[in-house]
């Protein structure tokens, strides 16, 4: 695989993982979907700004859910991630400084890795240097996106590697009672997901990535 090929994979993959998590249920992504995703990649929107208008159209989606809405799509979000893509083309032309509201979103993500540092148990002493890391750059009120994706991908590599077959096992189990037929790559990307959200959840790991605090 060339470079531009990886880099097309992990523009996918990492769509996908959060679509995955909001939508709080490893459910495929439909052909239009990923037709959606081609378009973004085209245009050469940058991963943050899809990420921010996915979030954003969750928003509008949650309050406007009813108990016969549809699923939550990433066709329903392609108005925000446009309007969010103006917004990053006409903030890098304008040279603006960062808004209150990246402002407000990284004072909550420090808050949540001191109070992990602060209450983590030995268990979790593997996760320590990786949100040190983060609680420093935090700190240094000059903290890009990018450094904190790149921390949370460690995360939940290291949760993976930790993780336990039991873990694995379960998670496998649950995603088989949705759905009954996948290729073995699909599946064991699926179990990483799930393995992952799931030991998040127990223990209480807060997310690196912005995505979350907005």
């Amino acid at each position: 695989m060339n470079l531009a090929s990886k880099e097309r994979s992990e523009y996918y993959q990492e769509i996908a993982r959060y679509l995955i998590l909001l939508r709080r249920s490893p459910i495929l992504l439909s052909s239009e979907e990923r037709e959606c995703i081609s378009r973004w990649d085209n245009k050469r929107i940058p991963l943050s700004v899809v990420r921010e208008g996915i979030r954003r159209a969750y928003e509008i989606f949650f309050r406007k859910r009813g108990p016969k809405r549809k699923t939550f799509t990433l066709n329903y979000c392609n108005l925000q991630v446009q309007r969010a893509f103006e917004m990053y083309l006409d903030r890098r032309v304008g040279g603006r400084k960062k808004g209150e509201n990246a402002v407000d979103r990284e004072s909550r993500l420090l808050n949540e890795v001191k109070r992990f540092l602060r209450t983590k148990n030995s268990e979790e002493d593997y996760l320590e240097s990786i949100f040190r890391s983060a609680e420093k750059n935090l700190g240094s009120g000059d903290c890009s996106e990018e450094l904190l994706e790149n921390l949370d991908r460690e995360v939940e590599a290291l949760l993976w590697k930790f993780s336990k077959p039991a873990e694995r096992e379960k998670a496998k189990r649950e995603i088989l009672s949705e759905i009954k037929t996948l290729d073995a790559e699909e599946m064991k990307r699926i179990i990483r997901i799930k393995t992952v959200k799931t030991i998040r959840e127990a223990k209480n790991i807060p997310y690196l990535s912005l995505f979350y605090y907005g």
